[in-house]
């Protein structure tokens, strides 16, 4: 049992001395404190309660950062042309008309979907569909998802009800599509 009470004796003393050895070591004398070149003291308060001494300082500008211009933004591209509307299911003061199977428009909600007509089909290039675009009309403006396809050669953009709204419009109307 002594045998086994020296050695494990050793073995801690052993065990100390590598984990005292591999810390590394943080006490340092401490440094005076440094004073930078032309500060004077803050003026104190004296016990009768009146400001001591005035005592200025030296006035030194700060740099000031000139802001980075923002890059130029990439140029959109765009067309102006007219715009129509269809779809409609969820107003009974209007004309009803057929939506897109996949995207139904729903009673209460805003849907902003859309149809590319020729115009906008041969300026936007083959991967129009589900892009969306901003179409600018009557002052205000709307973002619109390209979902389906309008035989149209003379209008731009069919747009569903609910966005035709925002624009607001009821029939034809001079718009500006951008992407």
């Amino acid at each position: 049992m002594e045998h086994r009470q020296r050695l494990a004796l050793v073995f801690l003393i052993i065990l100390w001395a590598v984990i005292w050895a591999s810390v590394p070591s943080t006490a340092r004398a401490p440094s005076p404190p440094s004073t930078p070149s032309g500060f004077l003291p803050v003026p104190t308060l004296v016990a009768t309660g009146a400001l001591g001494p005035q005592v200025t300082r030296p006035f030194e500008p700060t740099p000031t950062l000139k802001p980075t211009p923002k890059p130029a933004p990439v140029l959109q591209h765009s067309v102006t042309g007219k715009a129509s509307w269809y779809c409609n299911y969820d107003d009974r003061a209007f004309v009803m008309s057929v939506c897109h199977y996949r995207y139904p428009d729903k009673a209460g909600r805003n849907d902003m979907y859309a149809a590319a007509c020729a115009k906008l089909r041969a300026a936007m290039g083959p991967n129009w569909r589900g892009k969306t675009v901003t179409v600018t009309g009557n002052g205000t403006w709307v973002k619109v998802k390209l979902i389906d396809y309008c035989a149209s050669k003379d209008k731009t953009i069919d747009l569903y009800r609910d966005a035709a709204d925002v624009l607001g419009y009821s029939g034809v109307l001079r718009v500006k599509v951008s992407w």
